[in-house]
């Protein structure tokens, strides 16, 4: 079922890029009071749970979310521009995302301990790191949900970027060569250490992106597959709680 949901959302993100690619047009995204934004600032402000995106779900109605694009590609000149929402609302559609982007079979359970070194040389060995909150995001550089979310996921890192008790690593199977090459383009603030087989088998991982909170005692105590609407609020919420 959590496959088949990441499939949707890859097949909803290439056809939001071909529908997006077929005109030329720099400005397409508008902020909830009409300002023309970026894609990665559109995408983040959903991911944040800020505001709604006008799009219908592509896993919901794909009737509808075709449908948008048809109207889209008629009036382009108007943009797509985020929708302000009461708290009550947007709280409700936070609850309904995370029921279906939160995984539940590891929570409890105590990570393995391993040794790893990232791209930068900075080694991290699990059993040093009790005590601390550990925050996992695994992807790869051909995963386009892995992508959209690494914006907000920066924010993030932010966030936390003076506070020594938390611990932000990215996992990505890739070869050294394409992570190194891909993130001189992309950046992305939580260092990434090469996902080796040794370690997919470790933590037994099987979907990406896959967002993950470890706890100071070492256990996982949030786990989601996937993005969607407040993805990133809800490991922000999460740290929050396990500090």
């Amino acid at each position: 079922m959590k496959l088949q949901y990441v499939l949707k959302q890859l097949l909803a993100i290439l056809f939001v890029a071909s529908s997006l690619s077929s005109f030329a047009q720099d400005k397409v995204y508008r902020d909830a009071d009409g300002n023309w934004i970026s894609h990665e600032e559109f995408d983040s402000y959903i991911y944040w749970g800020k505001y709604l995106s006008p799009i219908p779900s592509f896993h919901d109605n794909k009737k509808a979310f075709k449908k948008f694009f048809r109207n889209y590609k008629k009036n382009k000149s108007e943009g797509i521009q985020l929708l302000k929402a009461d708290e009550d609302v947007l709280q409700l559609k936070m609850e309904e995302s995370l029921k279906r982007l939160k995984v539940e079979n590891n929570l409890g359970k105590e990570l393995p301990n391993f040794i790893a070194t990232d791209l930068e040389g900075n080694t991290y060995n699990i059993s040093e790191l009790k005590g601390k909150v550990l925050v996992f995001n695994y992807w790869y550089t051909g995963c386009l949900p892995c992508l959209t979310e690494v914006p907000a996921l920066n924010r993030l890192v932010k966030k936390y970027q003076d506070n020594k008790d938390v611990v932000f690593i990215s996992f990505a199977p890739d070869s050294l060569d394409e992570l190194k090459e891909h993130l001189k383009e992309a950046s992305f603030l939580y260092p990434t250490v090469q996902f080796s087989k040794e370690l997919r088998s470790l933590m037994k991982l099987n979907a990406y992106p896959t967002n993950v909170v470890i706890d100071r005692d070492g256990k996982y105590v949030f786990q989601t597959n996937g993005v969607g609407f407040g993805c990133v609020s809800f490991i922000d919420k999460a740290i929050q709680k396990a500090l």
